[in-house]
């Protein structure tokens, strides 16, 4: 190669080499030098990207709240490298119109949603203008609120959440799983209220925020009494009311068994005295006796007690009769014909009702139970004392004298009802043909 032309290729490599390095350089750091940071201008993206760490407002002048968010998004805009550009100023317009006071709780979250629950909560609105934030009465866009849409808030405690969650239920991490996986908690709560039947749809202006201690959440009235009975089913420590409800019939003798034997077959295994079932097969058996001759209904008792306290229920008629006679004197006649027999006078003891005292008999039937539920297992125990009375006419006592006759069916005994079970009791009824048949079946409401 020439000389001059090897002057050339060098020259030529050298060219190249600064082209390349002059486009590259912005991009080159030398060590201890730190690539600055561009400015957040836009307020839209701070009001998302600054958090609120907390909020604790009791009666406070929507004023005086907008003011106390202004200064704390100055102190918490850490990425603004420019100090007179830090935070958000926030201004109430308020036209006339008196400005409201609001109580309100928030952990942490985004300026922006503290910015929408203060608003929505207290009927107004803000717009995100050029350089401020504008808080005003008149609806944004002018359409406003959407109408039949309510702001709740619904505190919910750690054990709940771990329900919701699936966090924290007592299961042991894998040792073999590496790093634990990170958890969205909201996320998950949503699903967990989404997959109960209450849906968030953001189009019709459903929101809902989960900051780790409560739910914010707005829906229509319907949606957010879910969320608050959802909670309340979760919650253990709320006191349970149990709902115990009786069917009372009488049969011939054979017919509970050709039912249940027609519908579901030899499987059903039936005791002497009561047995249990599902409460479906118990539906299904209960109006197949309905279809038979000779069914009688007798009552349709329905208790609801607080969990672990005794109740009662009582229906039928009072009567009350003589305890004992005393024999009439007899009296002479005057035209000297023999004494006229008296029928024999009647004498009451006490008839004021305490258990059927002599004297006093309430005719129909009788309940008393003391349920108490069993969260571990989900089952309910049941300590059961009812009493059936009939009446069974008049017995002739004497000179034309007749006293009631009762016929009496008790049944005391302690159960305990599977969730969704039935109990079935069965016994001799007046007539030795016939037997009684109760249904029992008790739940857990809230």
């Amino acid at each position: 190669m020439k000389p001059s032309s090897r002057v050339i290729l060098i020259l030529f490599f050298f060219y190249a080499f600064s082209l390349g390095f002059s486009e590259q350089k912005e991009d080159l750091c030398f060590i201890g030098c730190e690539k600055p940071k561009d400015s957040d201008k836009s307020l839209e993206d701070k009001i998302k990207r600054i958090e609120i760490p907390q909020l604790n407002l009791f009666n406070t002048p929507l004023r005086e709240a907008m003011n106390l968010l202004s200064a704390q998004s100055r102190k918490l805009d850490s990425k603004e490298t420019i100090p007179d550009a830090k935070g958000v100023n926030i201004i109430v317009l308020d036209q006339g119109a008196p400005a409201p006071s609001l109580t309100i709780k928030l952990n942490q979250m985004s300026l922006e949603k503290t910015l929408d629950f203060i608003t929505e909560m207290v009927g107004w609105t803000y717009e995100v203008r050029k350089d401020a934030i504008v808080v005003m009465k008149e609806p944004r866009g002018g359409l406003g609120f959407p109408q039949g849409l309510k702001l709740e808030f619904f505190e919910v405690p750690q054990d709940i959440i771990n329900r919701m969650t699936g966090v924290g239920a007592g299961v042991p991490p894998d040792p073999f799983s590496g790093f634990p996986k990170k958890i969205d908690p909201s996320g998950k709560v949503k699903q967990y209220l989404t997959n109960a039947g209450v849906i968030f749809d953001e189009r019709k202006g459903h929101r809902f925020i989960f900051d780790g201690f409560q739910i914010i959440a707005t829906h229509e009235q319907e949606a957010l009494d879910s969320i608050r009975a959802i909670l309340l089913g979760l919650d253990d420590k709320v006191a349970k009311q149990i709902e115990a409800q009786f069917k009372i019939l009488e049969v011939p003798l054979g017919a509970l068994e050709k039912v249940l034997e027609k519908a579901f077959g030899p499987r059903i295994l039936m005791g002497q005295g009561h047995f249990q079932i599902e409460s479906r097969l118990a539906n299904a058996t209960f109006f197949e006796l309905r279809k038979m001759d000779g069914f009688v209904l007798k009552s349709l008792p329905r208790l609801v007690a607080m969990d672990g306290l005794p109740a009662s229920f009582q229906i039928g008629e009072e009567v009350i009769y003589p305890t004992g006679f005393i024999p009439p004197e007899p009296v002479a006649s005057s035209d000297s014909k023999p004494d006229q027999p008296f029928a024999p006078i009647p004498q009451f003891d006490t008839v004021a009702p305490d258990d059927e005292q002599p004297g006093f008999r309430m005719v129909g039937t009788k309940i008393e139970l003391t349920a108490r539920h069993e969260p571990k297992y989900d089952r309910v125990t049941v300590e059961l004392a009812q009493k059936i009375t009939e009446s069974k006419g008049f017995e002739e006592y004497g000179a034309g004298t007749k006293v009631p006759k009762f016929w009496t069916w008790r049944l005391n005994t302690t159960v305990i009802l599977k969730r969704s079970h039935t109990m079935i009791f069965r016994g001799p009824a007046s007539d030795e043909k016939r037997e009684i048949i109760i249904f029992l079946e008790a739940s857990v409401i809230r």
